[in-house]
């Protein structure tokens, strides 16, 4: 005859060995097949017993275009400051991903080719550079395309197009402009723009200072900043009335480069208008939003280079650096989601095998942090929960 005593005793026998059955059929289902997320690789289960690697889940570089516009992203920033065998790592990554990528193509071949061989047997006319000027921008104006600053660097013996000096005479390839009023030297002895039928320069000539002011006005109206640029500085600004209307179109020309995402040259402009006007706040605030941006985007490029490096800490760290200075970043805010979610995962499969060695109190702490990193975790809420219940019921039966 059972006492109460051994009927209890019993009742948690058979209590126990049901749990341990079911948390065993959970276990084994939960090691054989990780619930590894957002990864895109199977995980073999031939080897249970052999935890998956860590792998970063990363939503935000699932589209390979987007992926491969980050590295010609990079590419280009490294060539801007010279650092052409990065160029050509990334150039090389953006390629795998994407081989037909023609703006990686172009930039690869710029590496690749000598420049007397790029440009073959055209004349070349020389340019004398001034405040503000870019080799983007002088690309952009005489060769159709930005991004042919680094053959035209490398034309020039230029190692760093970060760092121009105005009063630089470099060479351009193709044809000496007949009609801009740029400061470009043909042979030497005249400029082009310096013709008869042109206006003279602003401050050569007091009648000649309107028309220049009028037209480089007229294409600033136009958004054309960059012409209006050089014509205020190829016409000289010795008058009020130029520094002003060249310092408000450095402003409008420094916009238009950070929507292009050239901080550089952005930056380099701002210098030059604050150069002329030292105590204008509003260019002061505009630098230092460049500046801003430009430490955004490093800490942008280090966060996902730690990622890629599968050193989790060191990217979060950079991350919720860069948040710091900009609590919106989206693609930062999606990679710190994606870095928690790998780490929740690999904190609910521990939780899971705590679970099945009936350790309730620690598999529940486990599930605690898992919540607090991702509220919304169903099977981390359910486990708890039951562990919970678990535990309730078998502190009743002791």
């Amino acid at each position: 005859m059972y006492t109460a005593q051994k009927v209890r005793a019993l009742l948690r026998t058979r209590l126990r060995i049901g749990v341990m059955q079911i948390a065993l059929c959970v276990l084994v289902s939960c090691v054989a097949v990780p619930p590894v997320q957002n990864t895109g690789s199977a995980v073999s289960s031939a080897s249970p017993s052999k935890a998956p690697p860590v792998v970063v889940a990363n939503p935000a570089l699932a589209n390979s275009e987007r992926v491969a516009r980050e590295h010609i992203q990079k590419a280009v920033s490294a060539l801007q400051v010279g650092q052409e065998a990065n160029a050509k790592t990334e150039l090389d990554a953006a390629l795998r991903i994407d081989p037909e990528n023609k703006m990686a193509r172009s930039l690869l071949a710029q590496i690749l080719t000598e420049p007397a061989k790029y440009f073959g047997s055209q004349e070349a006319f020389a340019y004398t550079l001034q405040a503000g000027d870019t080799l983007s921008g002088i690309a952009q104006r005489f060769l159709d395309e930005p991004l042919k600053f680094h053959i035209l660097a490398k034309f020039n013996g230029i190692t760093d197009p970060s760092r121009l000096e105005p009063g630089l005479t470099i060479r351009v390839p193709g044809k000496k402009p007949g009609n801009a009023p740029v400061s470009v030297v043909g042979d030497g002895s005249s400029r082009a723009g310096s013709r008869g039928d042109d206006p003279p320069r602003v401050g050569s000539a007091r009648g000649g200072e309107e028309p220049r002011a009028q037209r480089a006005r007229r294409l600033y109206d136009a958004g054309k900043y960059q012409q209006a640029i050089e014509i205020l500085q190829g016409a000289g600004t010795d008058s009020g009335d130029a520094r002003e209307l060249l310092v408000l179109v450095y402003g409008k020309y420094a916009e238009e480069l950070v929507q292009n995402e050239n901080l550089i040259d952005a930056q380099s402009v701002l210098e030059s208008a604050l150069s002329i006007q030292p105590g204008n706040d509003k260019l002061k605030k505009q630098l230092r939003q460049v500046e801003k941006q430009r430490e955004v985007t490093r800490l942008y490029k280090a966060g996902t280079e730690y990622m890629v490096a599968g050193d989790s800490d060191k990217a979060l760290e950079a991350f919720y650096a860069l948040l710091k200075r900009d609590p919106k970043h989206e693609a930062a805010l999606q990679h710190i989601a994606s870095i928690n979610e790998s780490a929740v995962e690999i904190m609910h499969r521990d939780a899971m095998v705590e679970y099945g060695k009936q350790n309730l109190d620690k598999a529940i702490a486990i599930w605690d942090r898992v919540l607090v990193l991702l509220p919304e975790h169903a099977s981390a809420k359910l486990y708890r929960a039951r562990a919970v219940d678990l535990k309730s019921r078998l502190q009743k039966l002791e």
